[in-house]
């Protein structure tokens, strides 16, 4: 087991107890009536909507996108994206 992953990531109890309270906040104003199931089961239709995006559109042929980094702007998360050329398949090997 690698150690220093095991420092970097939160316990599971940590995990769960911040969905409760993400689930709990927005219930009080947000999304009325929202529960943690109801929750689970939005996140697991975002995962599968951005699987079938990912599919779709990555991958290493000509055409598609090849994720080159990621980048943030505050709060937000941010792939970034390159479309697939050979220009860009001799620079990634490189």
């Amino acid at each position: 087991m690698n150690r220093a992953l095991d420092r970097d990531r939160r316990s599971s109890s940590q995990v769960w107890l911040d969905v409760v309270s993400a689930v709990d906040y927005l219930s009080r104003g947000h999304r009325p009536g929202l529960t943690v199931y109801d929750a689970l089961e939005e996140a697991l239709r975002w995962r599968e909507a951005t699987d079938r995006l990912f599919h779709h559109y990555l991958g290493g042929r000509e055409g598609r996108y090849v994720i080159t980094g990621a980048a943030t702007d505050g709060e937000q998360r941010f792939l970034i994206a390159r479309r697939v050329e050979p220009e860009l398949l001799e620079s990634l090997a490189a």
